[in-house]
C-alpha cells in the first residue's frame, strides 16, 4: 500500500513538472473550482478528446502527446490503443448512425444518446487501460484541458487579423468527412445556401436571399501553416459538419449579415465555442452535442493536398472572399 502511495504522489508530481515546463508553451493551471463540471473534464462532457488530442497536426498538441506518454510511462502499444479510440470516438457514432433510416438521424435526442453511450464505452476501455492510475489520468485530461482552451483563445486571438467582412480568417479548426461522390473534391461550410448555390438548388434558398447566392460556384482558398501547403479554389459542395446557418465570416451587419449566433466574434465559428467554451450549452443550433471544433470540414483528396493524412485533423487558414 505504501509502495502505491509513493508511486502515485511520484507521478502526480511528475505530471505537474511536466505541465510546468515551458517546451509546452503553457503554464500549469488547475481546475477552478465552481466552474461547471461538464467544462472542467472532457471525458465525462461528450467530447472527442483524445481524437482532438492525438489526431492534431499541431506543434503544442504534439507536445503534449508526448508529456501524456512520458507522464505515464505508456509503451508504443499502450499509445496505439489511444489513437484507435480517437478515431473510434467519430467513427462508432457514425457507424450506428449509418444503421439508421435518414430521417430518425436528424433526431437530436438520438445522436446525443448515441454519443454519450460511444464515450461511455470509451472511457470504460480507459479505466482497462490505465488500471490504478486511471484518477491520475483523469486529472492530466482535466489540468490539459482547462491549459489548451486558455492557451487556443490566447493563440486564436494573436493570431486574428480579420475585420468585418475581411476575406481572410485564420485559425479554424478542420476535420475530413466522406464524400457523397467518392473522390470528390470538396468542402463543407457551415452555411446551407452556398451549397444549394452551388448544386443550382435556388428554390431552396428563401427568395429574400436568392440574389445573394446568386453567383455560384463559390469557392475557397485553405492554407495549412504547419505544412506550408495550400489548395486554391475549392468548392463548397457540402454543409456542415455542424451548423447549417452559421455564416461565421460575415458580420452581424455586413452585406450579408451573419443569420445565427451573433453575439459571438466575426470570425469565430459556433461550433469552436460550444466545444471549448460552451457556448449555446455546448450545443449546435440544432441541439446536438458539439463533439469537436471543426468551423470547416475537408475530403481526404481536399486534406492530402495540405500535407495531412486521411483523418488528421489541423489548424489552417482559409480565404472566404468569393462567399457571399
Amino acid at each position: 500500500m505504501l509502495r502505491k502511495m509513493l508511486a502515485s504522489i511520484f507521478m502526480l508530481a511528475f505530471m505537474i513538472g511536466l505541465f510546468s515546463a515551458p517546451s509546452l508553451a503553457y503554464d500549469h493551471a488547475v481546475v477552478k473550482e465552481g466552474t461547471d463540471a461538464r467544462f472542467n473534464n472532457p471525458l465525462y462532457a461528450d467530447k472527442e478528446v483524445l481524437n482532438y488530442l492525438l489526431w492534431t497536426v499541431d506543434e503544442k498538441l504534439e507536445n503534449d502527446v508526448i508529456a501524456l506518454q512520458q507522464t505515464f510511462q505508456l509503451s508504443d502499444d499502450q499509445m496505439e490503443q489511444l489513437r484507435n479510440w480517437g478515431l473510434k470516438e467519430r467513427q462508432l457514432i457514425q457507424a450506428e448512425l449509418t444503421s439508421f433510416q435518414f430521417e430518425e438521424t436528424q433526431n437530436v435526442d438520438l445522436f446525443n444518446s448515441i454519443a454519450s453511450r460511444v464515450f461511455q464505452e470509451r472511457n470504460t476501455a480507459l479505466k482497462e487501460l490505465f488500471g490504478e492510475q486511471y484518477p491520475l489520468f483523469e486529472e492530466w485530461i482535466a489540468v490539459w484541458w482547462q491549459n489548451e482552451i486558455e492557451y487556443r483563445n490566447k493563440w486564436l486571438h494573436s493570431r486574428a487579423s480579420i475585420q468585418a467582412d475581411k476575406d481572410k480568417i485564420v485559425g479554424i479548426f478542420a476535420t475530413q468527412y466522406l464524400p457523397n461522390t467518392s473522390g470528390a473534391y470538396e468542402v463543407a461550410l457551415p452555411d446551407k445556401y452556398v451549397k444549394f448555390a452551388n448544386l443550382g438548388w435556388k428554390n431552396d434558398i428563401p427568395s429574400h436571399l436568392r440574389s445573394t447566392y446568386g453567383n455560384p460556384p463559390y469557392t475557397v482558398n485553405i492554407y495549412n501553416p504547419d505544412t506550408n501547403k495550400s489548395v486554391r479554389n475549392v468548392k463548397v459542395d457540402d454543409v456542415g459538419p455542424w451548423n447549417t446557418d452559421d455564416n461565421y465570416w460575415d458580420s452581424k451587419n455586413g452585406n450579408n449579415p451573419r443569420r445565427k449566433f451573433t453575439d459571438l466574434s466575426l470570425g469565430s465559428p459556433q461550433a469552436y465555442e460550444a466545444y471549448t467554451n460552451g457556448h449555446n450549452g455546448g450545443k449546435d443550433q440544432s441541439g446536438r452535442k458539439v463533439l469537436n471544433p471543426a468551423g470547416i470540414d475537408l475530403t481526404p483528396n481536399v486534406a492530402a493536398d495540405l500535407g495531412l493524412k486521411l483523418y488528421q485533423n489541423a489548424w489552417v487558414d482559409v480565404r472566404y472572399e468569393s462567399l457571399p
